[in-house]
C-alpha cells in the first residue's frame, strides 16, 4: 500500500522533473518505508513505499521486469496474487504481489486486471511500445488523480501533488455546484479544471509519443452483470456466508500487524468473527469512545463481539481538543473541498492505532452491497412512506425530526426517480439553496449548473432495473467511490495506515450485486440477507441492534469551539480583494451569528462554507475563479 505520481512532457525528453519531484514529497504519508524513482526520456515515474507484502529492499519500486522492458509502481493489494502466480508458473525472485502483477501484465496485457481480486492502482511503462498504462480497480478504493493540459499530463495518488507542482488552476463550475449539495463532487470531474479521477475498472493506454489514449473497462456493474440470481433465498444465505468468510480469510494476508476497527455494527462484528478463525495468534481488535459523539458510545456492543471471539480488545477514549488543527489538516489532506464530517474522528482514530499496526480491515461497502440505509426501505414501500412522511411533517413537534419527514416528504414526492435519489442523499434542498452564500455573478452561474445531472445518469443507466436495485447500484457508482471509500483512504493513509475492505471482494460482490433487492431489504428489515446468514455466528445482541449513525457535532462545534475559528476565516476572506468578490462572506458572517445563537440551524451550510474557504485559503496565490461564458 503505497503512493504513486508520474509525470509526462509532452516538450520532449529534456524536460526538468526537479519540481515535480519536489511536490511528490507532500505524499510521503502514504510509503514512509522507502522513495523510489525512474526516469526514461519524457516520463518520470514516483513511489512512495508502505511495506506490506515482502518487506524487504527487493520488493521496493520502481520495479522491472526481469528483462527491463516494463517498470511498475503500483499501490494497493491484490490479493489473490499467488494463485495468479501458481496459474502461470512464475519464476519468482521476490515474495511480493508487485512482481506477481508485473509478470500477469507483461505477459496478458490490460486483459489481465480482470482476474485481480483486490485493491490497485498503477502506472505501467512498456519501454518498447513507448506507452504508460495507469488502471484503477473496479469500485475504485484506490484513488488515482489524472491532469492533462496542452503541455503536460500528470496523474497520482492524491492531487496535492498536482496542485503544488501547477502555477495556476481554474475552479470547475460543475464541481462546484456539486460540492455545494452533497459535500464533495459526484463524478469523475473534480473542483478544477482539467483534472479527473479516473474511472473505477478502467485501464488507460497512453503513447508517449502521439499522447493519444485508449480507455477500456475491464469491469463494470451494467457490462458483467449476468441478470438476476435465480438463487432461492436458503441458497442466497449460505453462499454469501461462505464468500464473506472466504474474503476475510483472503485479506488477512500481512508480513505487518494486521487489525480491525471494531465498532456496535454488523459489519465489523462479522469481519470479526470470521477473522478469528484464520489469523495466527490473537486478533487486534480497536473500539474508540469519542468526546464529541452524540450519537453514544458503542463500546458495550463492541465489547460484546471481542469477548465473544476472544480478540486482543483495545479500547480507547479519543478527545477533540485541537479541533481547528486536526480540522486543517484534513482539508489539505483531502484535495479538493470534502465536507463529510466523518473523516474526523476516522482520521483520529488511525492516528491513535498507528504505532501499533500498519493494515486494518474495515466494514466499508456493506451498506451498499446489502441495503443497510433506511432509503432503500422507503423506496421498497415507497407509496406507504410518500403519504407517511407528509403526515409526519404536520404533527411531528419536535424540531429534528419535523425537518427530516419534510425532507422525507419532498424527495419521495418528486415525480422523476433520479431526483427522489438526488434529494435523498443531501441534507440540503431546493427551499434553502446553497448557492445563495455566493456574490451575484457566481450564484447566478451557479444556478445554471445541474448538481443532480450524475443521478440522472445512473438512472437512466439502471433503468431496466427496479427501484431499490437501481438505488444500490446508483449509491455503488457515486457513493461508494467518491464519498465513503475517498474518505476512508485519506484519513488512514494519512497515518500510514492500509485500509483493507472485505465486504467490496471480487467473488463477494459478483454474486451479492445480482440478488434480487427484496432478499437485502425484507420487512422493513435493513440487511436482512446479511443479518440471517450470520445468525449462530455473530452475537443475537449485534443483530438485533439498530443500526447506529455517527454523529460529529459540527453544529455544535460552529456555536462553541469552531465559532472563532469560523468567524476569522470568513473575516479574513471578506478583507481579501483578491476573493472577497465571489463568496458573500457579510451573509455568512450573518448565517454563523444567527446560528451560535440558536435562532436558526444553518450546520450543514456553513461547514460547507467553512471547508470551503479554508481550502482556497491554501491555494488562494494560484486558485482562479473564472465566470465561464
Amino acid at each position: 500500500m503505497c503512493g504513486l505520481a508520474g509525470l509526462i512532457a509532452k516538450s520532449g525528453e529534456s524536460y526538468d522533473f526537479s519540481k515535480f519531484k519536489e511536490a511528490a514529497k507532500l505524499i510521503g504519508h502514504r510509503g514512509p518505508d522507502n522513495f523510489g524513482e525512474y526516469y526514461s526520456g519524457n516520463l518520470a515515474l514516483f513511489h512512495f513505499r508502505l511495506s506490506i507484502i515482502d518487506i524487504e529492499e527487493r520488493s521496493n519500486q520502481p520495479f522491472f521486469t526481469e528483462d527491463k522492458n516494463k517498470v511498475i509502481v503500483y499501490n494497493g493489494e491484490v490479493y489473490n496474487y499467488k494463485e495468479l502466480a501458481s496459474k502461470n508458473n512464475f519464476k519468482l525472485h521476490t515474495t511480493s504481489d508487485t512482481e506477481v502483477l508485473l509478470n500477469n501484465f507483461d505477459d496478458y496485457g490490460i486483459e489481465t486486471f480482470k482476474e485481480w481480486n483486490g485493491i490497485f492502482a498503477l502506472a505501467i511503462h512498456d519501454r518498447l511500445k513507448n506507452t504508460l498504462t495507469l488502471a484503477r480497480d473496479r469500485f475504485g478504493v484506490k484513488p488515482l488523480y489524472i491532469y492533462e493540459d496542452d503541455s503536460f499530463i500528470a496523474f497520482a495518488s492524491e492531487a496535492k501533488i498536482i496542485l503544488k507542482w501547477l502555477n495556476s488552476f481554474k475552479v470547475n463550475v460543475q464541481g462546484l455546484s456539486e460540492y455545494l449539495w452533497y459535500g464533495n463532487t459526484l463524478s469523475n470531474q473534480t473542483l478544477i479544471n482539467n483534472l479527473y479521477k479516473q474511472t473505477p475498472g478502467t485501464s488507460i493506454e497512453i503513447n508517449l509519443q502521439s499522447f493519444s489514449k485508449v480507455q477500456k473497462t475491464f469491469w463494470s456493474i451494467s457490462q458483467n452483470h449476468p441478470g438476476t440470481r435465480k438463487d432461492s433465498f436458503d441458497q442466497a444465505v449460505a453462499r454469501t456466508r461462505e464468500l464473506l468468510e472466504a474474503a476475510v480469510k483472503r485479506q488477512l494476508m500481512s508480513d505487518v500487524p494486521v487489525g480491525i476497527f471494531l465498532s456496535g455494527g454488523i459489519d465489523s462484528a462479522a469481519i470479526t468473527a470470521f477473522a478469528s478463525r484464520h489469523i495466527t495468534g490473537k486478533l487486534n481488535t480497536y473500539s474508540v469512545e469519542y468526546d464529541f459523539n452524540i450519537g453514544g458510545s458503542e463500546l458495550a456492543l463492541a465489547s460484546i463481539t471481542a469477548k465473544k471471539f476472544k480478540t486482543d480488545h483495545h479500547e480507547m477514549k479519543v478527545e477533540s481538543k485541537n479541533i481547528a488543527e486536526d480540522f486543517e489538516n484534513l482539508v489539505f489532506q483531502y484535495d479538493e473541498p470534502f465536507a463529510d464530517s466523518a473523516n474526523f474522528p476516522l482520521y483520529l482514530l488511525a492516528k491513535q492505532c498507528s504505532s501499533d499496526i500498519k493494515v486494518v480491515l474495515q466494514g466499508d461497502g456493506g451498506d451498499e452491497l446489502f441495503a443497510g440505509y433506511r432509503r432503500y426501505n422507503l423506496l421498497h414501500h415507497l407509496k406507504f412512506w410518500t403519504i407517511s412522511s407528509k403526515i409526519l411533517s404536520k404533527v411531528l413537534l419536535n424540531r429534528f425530526l419535523r425537518h427530516r419527514a419534510d425532507r422525507m416528504a419532498l424527495a419521495l414526492s418528486q415525480k422523476s426517480d433520479a431526483m427522489r435519489m438526488a434529494l435523498l442523499l443531501t441534507e440540503t434542498t431546493p427551499i434553502a439553496r446553497p448557492e445563495e452564500i455566493f456574490n451575484t455573478k457566481w450564484k447566478e452561474k451557479l444556478y445554471l449548473q445541474n448538481p443532480f445531472k450524475v443521478y440522472e445518469d445512473k438512472n437512466e443507466m439502471f433503468k431496466n432495473e427496479e427501484l431499490v436495485q437501481r438505488m444500490l447500484y446508483t449509491d455503488f457508482e457515486i457513493l461508494l467511490p467518491h464519498t465513503y471509500l475517498e474518505k476512508v483512504d485519506k484519513a488512514t493513509m494519512l497515518t500510514s495506515i492500509e485500509a483493507r475492505v472485505p465486504f467490496l471482494d471480487n467473488d463477494l460482490t459478483d454474486y451479492i450485486l445480482y440478488l434480487p433487492s427484496n432478499y437485502k431489504v425484507l420487512k422493513g428489515e435493513k440487511k436482512y440477507l446479511l443479518r440471517k446468514s450470520l445468525a449462530g455466528i455473530v452475537p443475537d445482541e449485534i443483530l438485533g441492534a439498530k443500526k447506529k449513525g455517527f454523529n460529529v457535532p459540527i453544529k455544535e462545534w460552529l456555536r462553541t469551539s469552531l465559532y472563532e475559528y469560523a468567524k476569522s476565516k470568513f473575516e479574513a476572506f471578506k478583507n481579501n480583494n483578491e476573493l472577497s468578490h465571489i463568496i458573500d462572506t457579510k451573509y455568512l458572517l450573518k448565517l454563523l451569528d444567527e446560528h451560535r445563537n440558536s435562532i436558526k440551524d444553518h450546520g450543514i451550510i456553513l461547514w460547507k462554507a467553512l471547508v470551503l474557504i479554508t481550502w482556497i485559503d491554501f491555494y488562494k496565490d494560484k486558485i482562479i475563479f473564472e465566470i465561464p461564458q
